[in-house]
């Protein structure tokens, strides 16, 4: 089943969206605002008119004086907001991801998804767009 995605970068152009998860939140174009190196944008799947998953995304400048797509990565961190939970998640999520490489092809470098939480979740959709995992190692002062 397909189903409609659309890209807002401006948190006004926004629909009403249910508040399910922090981080895929309308709000998160508020922690963003005013500053030039990150462009926050929200990709919203709808079922005809009703929305029914959001992804937040930021695309991040990693030098201030030089530009191009080479300098600039993608960051999203959980996995995306569901406002309906009888529709196949999986699913969903796979075409977000696909619309997500779509829409930052030529602006990134590269994409990081951080903290998705369950490690099997996603992984097709992951795949077929060829993401890769990459083990970090956390080193905290003891």
């Amino acid at each position: 089943m397909t189903y409609d995605i659309k890209t807002y970068y401006r948190k006004e152009d926004l629909p009403v969206l249910p508040d399910v998860n922090f981080f895929h939140h309308a709000s998160s174009f508020d922690l963003y605002k005013g500053i030039a190196y990150y462009q926050p944008f929200m990709l919203v799947m709808f079922d005809e008119e009703k929305p029914i998953a959001a992804m937040f995304a930021v695309i991040m400048r990693t030098n201030r004086f030089l530009y191009g797509s080479l300098f600039k990565r993608c960051h999203i961190s959980q996995q995306p907001a569901f406002f309906e939970t009888n529709l196949p998640r999986i699913e969903i999520f796979n075409q977000l991801i696909t619309r997500l490489v779509k829409e930052v092809r030529n602006k990134v470098f590269f994409i990081r998804y951080e903290n998705i939480g369950d490690a099997i979740f996603g992984y097709k959709g992951f795949r077929e767009n060829r993401f890769y995992s990459v083990k970090w190692i956390n080193i905290r002062n003891s």
